[in-house]
């Protein structure tokens, strides 16, 4: 073919790689560390609360004071507050956009540790009231699914009933409280080292925290750069596909040009 023009074309999988790396740091970022770990535990409090109704209506031993049997809570966490569903359920929705709204401003700049103690938190707050506002139970509207008990001796029970996401409230709220306990200790430790009178400790504290949330901004910045690079690659290899394609049928028409002029007439 007299004329045609052939170039590479360009593999597209490096810009894909490129995307997927993008994605994968977002996740890994402590906001995405945030949602990850908010959305384990509402998955898993949300199945095993499926499976506990169907297979612990009879109360089931398992080892020791542990026992799973299925009960309804109309109050908050370990069956407290009893009798006040509708107040509960206002409460707890206004502590759960709290949490959110919080929970986002405070990953920008906290640890890997902080972020998933907020995560266990926030899945918690949210899987339980899921159970309040989407699982339409027979005789107990607004109740939360609880089924573990693990400190049943007899006919006794020492501590009350839960589930997953009540577990991950407490486990979150002891790894908050410890990581701000380490935190002011540390702050403490820095003020009186580098500044008289501890104003060592209130400046370098908000030093850090500016220092981690300005880190934080500019991975967010670089991973919107490294995307819009994807477009552009992208784009241009879509422009260099398409002048490929123009040159061959420019190519194309020559060549038939070409045939027409050189053929005798009929």
């Amino acid at each position: 073919m007299h004329g045609a023009s052939w170039r590479p074309v360009r593999s597209r999988r490096s810009p894909d790689r490129r995307r997927n790396e993008v994605r994968m740091r977002r996740l890994l970022s402590p906001r995405g560390g945030l949602i990850v770990a908010a959305a384990a535990v509402v998955t898993a409090d949300q199945l095993t609360k499926s499976w506990a109704l169907h297979h612990t209506a009879v109360p089931r031993h398992v080892v020791g004071p542990v026992w799973l049997e299925l009960t309804f809570n109309e109050g908050v966490a370990f069956g407290l507050g009893r009798g006040i569903t509708p107040l509960i359920e206002t409460v707890v929705v206004a502590l759960v956009v709290a949490l959110v709204i919080g929970a986002r401003r405070a990953a920008r700049g906290g640890s890997r540790l902080e972020v998933l103690a907020l995560g266990l938190l926030l899945g918690g707050a949210v899987s339980n009231l899921g159970d309040r506002l989407l699982r339409h139970l027979p005789g107990h509207p607004g109740a939360v699914v609880d089924w573990i008990e693990v400190a049943r001796f007899g006919r006794h029970e020492y501590w009350p009933v839960f589930n997953l996401a009540d577990a991950s409230i407490v486990v979150g709220a002891a790894l908050l409280a410890w990581c701000l306990a380490l935190h002011s200790g540390t702050g403490s430790t820095r003020g009186r080292g580098s500044a008289p009178g501890g104003v060592g400790a209130a400046t370098g504290g908000g030093g850090q925290t500016g220092r981690g949330e300005a880190a934080v901004g500019g991975e967010e910045a670089a991973v919107g750069g490294e995307e819009a690079a994807v477009g552009g690659e992208e784009a241009a290899v879509g422009g260099e596909e398409a002048g490929s394609a123009a040159a061959d049928c420019a190519g194309a028409a020559g060549c038939a040009g070409d045939e027409a002029a050189g053929r005798p007439a009929q």
